[in-house]
């Protein structure tokens, strides 16, 4: 007999939850946008948040209070600038074209993971074909979705592939950051998310989102965001769902991997594109045909192969490596060792200190090679860019 038992620690129960406040947070998001068209604005209203609840969380919980050294700031102040630069360009690309064009674009970023990590060694399992087999449905569903309403040109397909790229890049930069460097969610939430709120002010700012904020506001008496408590609530809900989904976000990239959290992401691009035509009634989102209910399924059933061939390797690994069971290895290990300090530290499953300083040299490398050629590759695409267009 099977028990299945709930436990928030899996990861299936981190992709769930990160799913489920992705979801949503669109909709509040999508709630709030209708009423102030104002992103950048929003932005940094959940960067604002986030750098709260690390505060608060740091003061409720003193195991959050974590030493570093300066190698460590060094790598949190290089992915910083990442996230902010992958925000900007991302914000940008958004602006220039239209949604289907950047949601077809943004949905080749399990394919930038996926290159990268074979590329940089970063990956802590090697991906068999039946995983990378799997990001074709994917990738082919989104395409289907948004065929009809393709705008592309050079200048801007070339924009949000830097985009998907840094996207691909501050993903693993996550994932090393937490596996390699051991630095924990909220350190990396509690130096990222300040810098990432002046750079989202600063551009709501110049495009003149906070002086037709604070206009609409004063001419205004009626606004249901500024009057009402619902709207109030709203507004409170949104960033706290923010805070959250960023949390959310580190610890299941942690757990689950760089390439799970990007084909996550392309499943939840889909599933909003269905939301918004049910719920919202979008009329630029007229996905109607056959073309686009088939793409929908196809992405969803890529997803769902994907999640199935990931966890028949994980079950597959665990077992060459652990036997059928814990007690099992536990008995085995005695047998074939024959010494209980051997198995003792078995049970404990640490390393020793020359493998742990090794392993920590060797992604704090690599990370700050990834996250240099990725700013330098961002600075040198987007000077081109506005050099010519």
């Amino acid at each position: 007999m099977i028990c299945y038992t709930f436990s928030i620690k899996t990861p299936e129960s981190h992709l769930t939850i990160y799913l489920a406040l992705n979801l949503l947070l669109t909709l509040l998001n999508k709630s709030i946008l209708c009423q102030y068209p104002y992103p950048w604005l929003l932005t940094a209203w959940h960067a604002l948040c986030s750098s709260m609840g690390t505060y608060f969380s740091r003061r409720l919980d003193s195991r959050n209070l974590e030493y570093r050294n300066q190698r460590k700031n060094y790598c949190i102040l290089l992915f910083s600038i990442l996230y902010t630069v992958n925000i900007a360009v991302s914000n940008v690309s958004l602006g220039i074209m239209t949604i289907p064009d950047h949601l077809v674009i943004r949905s080749t970023i399990p394919i930038f993971v996926l290159i990268l990590s074979l590329l940089f060694h970063v990956h802590t399992k090697p991906y068999s074909p039946l995983t990378i087999s799997s990001l074709l449905p994917l990738t082919l569903g989104v395409l289907l979705v948004s065929h009809d309403s393709l705008t592309l040109t050079l200048d801007t397909t070339i924009l949000c592939l830097l985009g998907a790229l840094l996207s691909a890049c501050k993903t693993l930069s996550t994932n090393s950051l937490q596996t390699h460097l051991s630095i924990p969610a909220l350190t990396i939430i509690r130096h990222v998310a300040p810098l990432a709120g002046i750079q989202a002010t600063i551009w709501s700012y110049m495009n003149g989102e906070i002086d037709e904020f604070l206009v609409k506001q004063i001419s205004s008496t009626s606004s249901p965001l500024s009057t009402s408590s619902s709207g109030i609530c709203l507004i409170l809900t949104n960033g706290l769902v923010a805070f959250l989904l960023n949390w959310s976000s580190f610890t299941t990239n942690k757990t689950a991997g760089a390439l799970t959290m990007a084909v996550l992401g392309n499943i939840k691009q889909v599933i909003s594109i269905a939301i918004s035509i049910v719920v919202f009634k979008d009329a630029n989102a007229s996905f109607t045909g056959f073309a686009h209910i088939f793409g929908i399924i196809l992405a969803l059933g890529g997803g769902l192969l994907y999640s199935l061939v990931e966890v028949g390797t994980f079950e597959h690994s665990k077992k060459n490596i652990f036997g059928h069971s814990k007690d099992g290895f536990c008995r085995n290990a005695e047998k074939d060792i024959g010494n209980r300090k051997a198995v003792s530290m078995l049970h404990g499953l640490k390393p020793c200190h020359f493998w742990e300083v090794k392993r920590w040299c060797i992604g704090f490398s690599r990370l700050t090679i990834i996250i240099c050629c990725s700013l330098a590759f961002a600075f040198t695409v987007l000077l081109f860019w506005v050099s010519f267009s």
